[in-house]
């Protein structure tokens, strides 16, 4: 177990170098794709640039690191994919017909970093409804030593985002990007939790980016052993595209198992 007279510090996405590969080549990928006088067209991104823990007093201290990557999709034509990698530094791909996913995780060196990334585009007039999901978690432990009795915690993330959908007249999409910090036990919370999300109808469009920021205080036991679960996740729900009246989504059933819901139980059975 290491420990720090300072807070412990998640840095950036540039100290990762690892992490910064495997991004510029989702990122290359997506941008290969054939968007051009597509219907439907939805792109977002997830980074977790920086976690800061911070405790009012005694020392914090992390362990037992872990970390799992998963990228999936479905489409009305049949074709799905569900990539995953449950290694220190895992990073998982795939890609069907209009839509692909990334997603990169990186624990080892420490600090830990994550992003996602997802790109789907529906082209023409075709009759055709799109799901995918990329999905990057990692776990780990802390307690705090140097102190006795309840002792506040802050919770400091800096999440670069970018979320766009656009529509013609045929067209309807939807894409969410989502971020949490679960803490256990012996109370399950969640310390940390954004999810921004756009959808637009036909023939509209919408489009957000920027640094998010966020803080929260929690109050833990001094001596106490408590596991985290951080997820950081872009997703699209939906994307149809007709040109008649669209059939009811059912491809959702399919991704519904891969929501933030499951990275918990995930964790839980890897520690069992």
């Amino acid at each position: 177990m290491k420990q720090t007279k300072h807070p412990k510090l998640f840095n950036s996405l540039s100290g990762g170098f690892r992490l910064t590969v495997c991004l510029v080549v989702i990122l290359i990928a997506l941008a290969a794709a054939p968007h051009v006088s597509a219907t439907v067209i939805a792109n977002g991104s997830l980074q977790l640039e920086s976690l800061t823990i911070t405790a009012s007093s005694g020392v914090v201290n992390t362990f037992g690191y872990s970390a799992l990557a998963t990228a999936a999709g479905a489409n009305s034509l049949n074709e799905v994919f569900n990539k995953s990698e449950n290694t220190d530094n895992p990073t998982a791909f795939g890609a069907i017909t209009w839509v692909e996913a990334g997603v990169s995780v990186q624990t080892r060196p420490l600090p830990a970093t994550a992003a996602a990334v997802i790109g789907m585009g529906i082209p023409g007039t075709l009759d055709a409804e799109v799901h995918g999901i990329a999905e990057g978690d990692f776990y780990f432990s802390l307690d705090i030593t140097g102190a006795t009795g309840p002792v506040s915690v802050t919770l400091d993330a800096v999440l670069p985002y970018m979320l766009s959908v656009s529509t013609d007249k045929f067209g309807r999409g939807t894409g969410v990007l989502g971020f949490s910090v679960f803490i256990a036990p012996p109370v399950d919370i969640y310390a940390l939790y954004w999810s921004p999300n756009l959808t637009v109808g036909r023939n509209s469009s919408s489009f957000i980016s920027g640094t998010h920021s966020m803080e929260r205080q929690v109050t833990l036991m001094a001596g106490q052993t408590y596991d985290l679960a951080v997820d950081v996740t872009a997703w699209v729900p939906g994307a149809v595209n007709t040109s008649t009246t669209p059939e009811p989504a059912t491809l959702i059933l399919f991704l519904g198992g891969l929501l933030p819901p499951m990275v918990i139980r995930r964790w839980r059975s890897s520690r069992s």
